[in-house]
Protein backbone atom coordinates (compact mmCIF):
# COMPACT_ATOMS: atom_id res chain seq x y z
CA UNK A 1 0.00 0.00 0.00
CA UNK A 2 1.36 3.40 -0.58
CA UNK A 3 1.64 6.32 1.29
CA UNK A 4 -1.86 8.85 1.73
CA UNK A 5 -1.44 11.43 -0.16
CA UNK A 6 -0.30 14.79 1.58
CA UNK A 7 -3.26 17.48 1.75
CA UNK A 8 -2.45 20.32 -0.27
CA UNK A 9 -2.30 24.21 1.06
CA UNK A 10 -4.74 26.55 0.31
CA UNK A 11 -2.82 29.96 -0.55
CA UNK A 12 -6.15 32.05 -1.46
CA UNK A 13 -9.88 32.47 -1.88
CA UNK A 14 -8.74 31.69 -5.76
CA UNK A 15 -7.20 28.30 -5.20
CA UNK A 16 -9.77 25.78 -3.74
CA UNK A 17 -10.08 21.69 -3.00
CA UNK A 18 -12.62 19.57 -3.94
CA UNK A 19 -14.53 17.02 -2.52
CA UNK A 20 -16.32 13.90 -4.06
CA UNK A 21 -20.12 15.19 -3.16
CA UNK A 22 -19.52 18.55 -4.49
CA UNK A 23 -18.31 20.18 -1.29
CA UNK A 24 -15.64 22.67 -1.15
CA UNK A 25 -12.82 23.56 1.06
CA UNK A 26 -11.03 27.35 0.59
CA UNK A 27 -9.12 29.74 2.14
CA UNK A 28 -10.79 33.11 2.94
CA UNK A 29 -8.70 35.68 4.23
CA UNK A 30 -6.71 34.01 7.37
CA UNK A 31 -9.76 31.63 7.83
CA UNK A 32 -10.19 27.98 6.15
CA UNK A 33 -14.20 27.33 5.48
CA UNK A 34 -15.49 23.78 4.73
CA UNK A 35 -18.71 24.48 2.63
CA UNK A 36 -21.49 21.99 1.32
CA UNK A 37 -22.35 21.54 -2.92
CA UNK A 38 -24.65 24.39 -2.01
CA UNK A 39 -22.19 26.83 -0.70
CA UNK A 40 -23.55 26.72 2.60
CA UNK A 41 -20.66 26.82 5.43
CA UNK A 42 -20.09 23.53 7.47
CA UNK A 43 -16.81 24.10 9.34
CA UNK A 44 -14.54 27.41 9.43
CA UNK A 45 -11.40 27.77 11.07
CA UNK A 46 -9.67 30.73 11.60
CA UNK A 47 -6.73 31.56 13.98
CA UNK A 48 -7.21 28.59 16.14
CA UNK A 49 -10.68 28.82 16.77
CA UNK A 50 -12.73 26.60 15.08
CA UNK A 51 -16.81 26.76 14.50
CA UNK A 52 -18.68 23.65 13.10
CA UNK A 53 -22.43 25.08 12.08
CA UNK A 54 -23.89 22.28 9.81
CA UNK A 55 -26.71 23.97 7.33
CA UNK A 56 -29.23 21.60 7.71
CA UNK A 57 -30.17 18.30 10.30
CA UNK A 58 -28.10 17.11 13.38
CA UNK A 59 -24.64 17.58 14.63
CA UNK A 60 -23.45 14.45 16.21
CA UNK A 61 -20.39 13.29 17.65
CA UNK A 62 -20.07 9.70 17.91
CA UNK A 63 -17.39 7.40 19.18
CA UNK A 64 -18.36 3.60 19.13
CA UNK A 65 -15.25 2.16 21.63
CA UNK A 66 -14.29 5.37 23.35
CA UNK A 67 -15.42 8.43 24.95
CA UNK A 68 -16.21 11.70 24.08
CA UNK A 69 -15.03 14.48 25.25
CA UNK A 70 -14.88 18.14 25.28
CA UNK A 71 -11.68 20.05 26.96
CA UNK A 72 -11.78 24.14 27.14
CA UNK A 73 -8.71 25.92 28.57
CA UNK A 74 -10.72 28.35 30.23
CA UNK A 75 -14.74 28.21 29.65
CA UNK A 76 -17.19 25.21 28.24
CA UNK A 77 -20.50 27.02 27.04
CA UNK A 78 -23.32 25.36 25.98
CA UNK A 79 -26.44 27.01 24.65
CA UNK A 80 -29.86 25.97 23.29
CA UNK A 81 -32.93 27.55 21.55
CA UNK A 82 -35.38 24.86 23.20
CA UNK A 83 -34.07 22.08 24.90
CA UNK A 84 -30.60 20.70 26.51
CA UNK A 85 -31.25 16.88 27.59
CA UNK A 86 -28.53 14.47 29.42
CA UNK A 87 -29.00 10.69 28.86
CA UNK A 88 -26.99 8.02 30.31
CA UNK A 89 -27.16 4.30 30.83
CA UNK A 90 -25.73 4.40 34.19
CA UNK A 91 -25.91 8.11 36.23
CA UNK A 92 -24.91 12.13 35.43
CA UNK A 93 -22.82 13.69 37.23
CA UNK A 94 -21.66 17.12 37.69
CA UNK A 95 -18.57 18.04 39.33
CA UNK A 96 -16.06 20.60 40.61
CA UNK A 97 -12.33 19.53 40.77
CA UNK A 98 -10.90 21.75 42.53
CA UNK A 99 -6.95 21.88 43.57
CA UNK A 100 -7.19 22.94 46.96
CA UNK A 101 -8.24 20.56 49.22
CA UNK A 102 -12.42 21.13 50.25
CA UNK A 103 -14.12 18.69 52.94
CA UNK A 104 -17.08 18.01 50.67
CA UNK A 105 -16.13 18.19 46.48
CA UNK A 106 -19.23 19.58 44.94
CA UNK A 107 -21.60 17.10 42.44
CA UNK A 108 -24.62 16.86 41.53
CA UNK A 109 -25.18 12.92 40.39
CA UNK A 110 -28.39 11.48 39.06
CA UNK A 111 -28.42 7.94 38.95
CA UNK A 112 -31.03 4.99 39.60
CA UNK A 113 -31.29 5.43 42.88
CA UNK A 114 -32.30 9.10 42.84
CA UNK A 115 -30.19 12.87 42.83
CA UNK A 116 -28.02 13.55 45.16
CA UNK A 117 -26.72 17.34 45.78
CA UNK A 118 -23.77 17.35 47.70
CA UNK A 119 -21.14 19.92 48.90
CA UNK A 120 -19.66 22.64 51.69
CA UNK A 121 -22.78 24.35 51.46
CA UNK A 122 -26.46 24.59 48.73
CA UNK A 123 -28.08 27.35 48.69
CA UNK A 124 -31.72 27.55 46.97
CA UNK A 125 -32.96 30.58 45.83
CA UNK A 126 -36.58 30.89 44.41
CA UNK A 127 -39.98 32.54 44.72
CA UNK A 128 -41.89 29.63 45.91
CA UNK A 129 -40.71 26.19 46.56
CA UNK A 130 -42.41 23.57 46.53
CA UNK A 131 -41.62 19.71 47.80
CA UNK A 132 -43.55 16.84 47.13
CA UNK A 133 -42.96 13.24 48.59
CA UNK A 134 -44.15 10.62 51.13
CA UNK A 135 -41.31 10.62 53.06
CA UNK A 136 -38.94 13.27 53.71
CA UNK A 137 -35.99 13.10 56.47
CA UNK A 138 -33.90 16.08 58.38
CA UNK A 139 -30.38 14.66 59.93
CA UNK A 140 -28.65 17.75 60.54
CA UNK A 141 -26.47 19.08 63.96
CA UNK A 142 -28.06 22.40 63.95
CA UNK A 143 -31.49 23.29 62.23
CA UNK A 144 -32.10 26.62 61.80
CA UNK A 145 -35.64 27.76 60.55
CA UNK A 146 -36.53 31.93 60.08
CA UNK A 147 -39.51 32.92 59.03
CA UNK A 148 -41.91 36.04 58.65
CA UNK A 149 -44.67 33.57 59.19
CA UNK A 150 -44.61 29.82 59.52
CA UNK A 151 -47.53 27.77 59.12
CA UNK A 152 -47.53 24.04 59.74
CA UNK A 153 -50.84 21.64 59.22
CA UNK A 154 -50.76 17.68 60.05
CA UNK A 155 -53.29 15.67 61.44
CA UNK A 156 -50.73 14.60 64.21
CA UNK A 157 -47.56 16.46 65.16
CA UNK A 158 -44.93 13.81 66.84
CA UNK A 159 -42.48 15.43 68.91
CA UNK A 160 -39.50 13.11 70.32
CA UNK A 161 -36.54 15.30 72.45
CA UNK A 162 -34.81 14.86 75.99
CA UNK A 163 -35.48 18.81 75.87
CA UNK A 164 -37.74 21.50 74.71
CA UNK A 165 -37.18 24.67 75.24
CA UNK A 166 -39.63 27.62 73.76
CA UNK A 167 -38.90 31.10 73.58
CA UNK A 168 -41.18 33.49 73.15
CA UNK A 169 -42.88 37.64 73.61
CA UNK A 170 -46.28 36.17 73.71
CA UNK A 171 -47.72 32.34 73.20
CA UNK A 172 -51.56 31.79 72.42
CA UNK A 173 -53.18 28.39 72.38
CA UNK A 174 -56.96 27.57 71.43
CA UNK A 175 -57.64 24.11 71.34
CA UNK A 176 -61.34 23.42 70.63
CA UNK A 177 -61.37 20.08 71.65
CA UNK A 178 -59.21 18.99 74.90
CA UNK A 179 -55.67 20.19 76.04
CA UNK A 180 -54.36 17.40 78.24
CA UNK A 181 -50.20 17.43 79.99
CA UNK A 182 -49.12 14.59 81.18
CA UNK A 183 -45.92 14.66 83.97
CA UNK A 184 -44.49 13.29 86.61
CA UNK A 185 -44.03 16.72 87.65
CA UNK A 186 -45.22 20.63 86.92
CA UNK A 187 -43.67 23.35 87.20
CA UNK A 188 -44.77 26.66 86.67
CA UNK A 189 -42.63 30.47 87.45
CA UNK A 190 -44.42 33.55 87.12
CA UNK A 191 -42.33 36.46 87.75
CA UNK A 192 -45.96 38.38 88.14
CA UNK A 193 -49.42 37.76 87.86
CA UNK A 194 -51.23 34.42 87.37
CA UNK A 195 -54.19 34.07 85.91
CA UNK A 196 -56.43 31.13 85.37
CA UNK A 197 -60.32 31.73 84.13
CA UNK A 198 -62.58 29.18 83.94
CA UNK A 199 -66.44 28.14 83.69
CA UNK A 200 -66.00 25.54 86.59
CA UNK A 201 -62.37 24.83 87.74
CA UNK A 202 -61.49 20.83 89.77
CA UNK A 203 -58.52 20.21 91.69
CA UNK A 204 -58.13 16.67 92.58
CA UNK A 205 -55.03 15.15 95.07
CA UNK A 206 -54.77 11.67 95.71
CA UNK A 207 -52.63 13.11 99.00
CA UNK A 208 -51.92 16.54 99.93
CA UNK A 209 -52.94 19.96 98.35
CA UNK A 210 -50.46 23.29 99.61
CA UNK A 211 -51.72 27.31 99.35
CA UNK A 212 -48.83 29.20 100.70
CA UNK A 213 -48.75 32.93 100.36
CA UNK A 214 -49.01 36.48 102.34
CA UNK A 215 -52.66 36.64 101.64
CA UNK A 216 -55.12 33.52 100.69
CA UNK A 217 -57.97 34.72 99.27
CA UNK A 218 -61.56 32.67 98.59
CA UNK A 219 -64.72 34.30 96.93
Amino acid sequence: MGRPAPLRSIPNADHALDCPDGGVVRRVGDAIEFRDRDDRLLIRYERGALVVAPAAGDLRLVSTAGRVQIEGAVDVEVLAGRDICLKAARSVDARLETRSEQPHTPIVRVDAKGVRVSGHEVTLEAHHVRTVANIVEHTAATLRTSATVLETRAREIRILTELLRTEAHEITQEVIGVLETRARRIRSVVKETFTLTSKSTTLLSEEDTAIDGKRVLLG
